[in-house]
């Protein structure tokens, strides 16, 4: 009877070991599972560059003829994420793809915001206006005058995100000209399956800047029907700089005939919007095809040279036997 006891009492120990491990294994189990349920806290700090867009890379005052005066503009920031983001926004000078005069810089000295903000709270998926005012002084020589606002996101650490919004006005006094001319419009008219180069360059020769949109298309050689759009590009040209568009390969690898149209805009000195076209036909071949043909055409040409001679030689020959024939009679 005490022996039955005793390996009841050992059943009975084993039985709790075992409930006891169990219950250990499914808590460790539980514990496991609620960590891969909690999901990771993101700590990426968001991105101007992926977040915030603007309506507009440049705000044009348009003409300003009276000084002393002040003018306001306006364009839009729209946040695209998902959280809200504060954009800091200052006056800095222009950010433009070609060198300019500095005299021609000195808006920025300028440009203030309305109502002296420079904090703008976007909400997420949101969006907000930025108001700008240029105070235009006195006596100021005729010409396009340029400033920029630069944004970045408040508290951000990288230095690099950043956006510019160029801004120009035109002041319309003494010396105020327009005028812009096209200094090259080229496009190869061969390749030997590498590449083939197109482009534009333009002048601007007057005091005042004007904005000018490239397009390089390519199509069939006959009919100017199903061109496909290569490039398109717009760039503002200020006074007296000159601005290459594109300079690119528009063809890489691909071989035949076929047409390309090279198109350019700009301003004429009576202010007139003007349109330079250049359509030229390009061949495009292998180089290899290039020595075939040519060394077909240099042995084409050695045959026809050779059967030259030969029939000279035989009309020769037989000239002379009839000399030799009339002689001897």
């Amino acid at each position: 009877m005490k022996k039955s006891k005793n390996n009841a009492f050992l059943v009975a120990m084993l039985c709790a070991g075992l409930v006891m491990s169990f219950s250990g294994l499914t808590a460790y189990a539980d514990e496991e599972s609620a960590e891969t349920l909690v999901a990771p806290i993101s700590t990426e700090t968001p991105s101007l560059k992926d977040c915030i867009s603007t309506s507009s890379d440049m705000v044009d005052f348009g003409e300003l003829s009276e000084g002393g005066r002040s003018y306001t503009q306006e364009f839009q920031l729209k946040n695209s994420c998902d959280s809200e983001l504060v954009v800091v926004a200052k006056a800095q000078v222009y950010d433009g793809d070609a060198e300019i005069n500095n005299d021609y810089k000195l808006a920025n000295d300028w440009l203030t915001f309305v109502g002296g903000k420079s904090d703008y709270a976007l909400p997420a998926k949101g969006e907000t206006s930025v108001k700008i005012r240029v105070f235009l002084p006195n006596s100021v020589k005729g010409a396009s005058y340029y400033a920029a606002v630069g944004l970045s996101l408040k508290d951000s650490q990288n230095t690099e995100d950043k956006q510019v919004v160029n801004v120009r006005m035109d002041v319309l006094s003494d010396g105020f000209t327009r005028g812009g001319m096209v200094t090259s419009n080229y496009a190869q008219a061969f390749g030997f399956g590498k590449s083939v180069r197109a482009g534009v360059k333009l002048k601007n020769t007057g005091t005042s800047g004007f904005l000018s949109k490239y397009t390089l298309k390519r199509g069939a050689v006959f009919g100017s029907e199903d061109f496909q759009t290569l490039v398109e590009d717009a760039k503002e040209i200020p006074a007296g700089a000159e601005v290459e568009f594109y300079a690119g390969d528009y063809v890489s690898d691909q071989y035949g005939i076929f047409k390309i149209q090279q198109t350019v805009t700009y301003i004429n000195s009576d202010g007139e919007t003007m349109e330079s076209v250049l359509e030229q036909t390009v061949i495009n071949v292998p180089l290899v095809v290039v020595f075939i043909v040519g060394g077909a055409l240099v042995a084409l040409i050695s045959l026809i040279i050779v059967v030259k001679i030969m029939k000279r030689r035989k009309a020769e020959e037989q000239e002379d036997s009839k000399q030799e024939d009339e002689n001897e009679l």
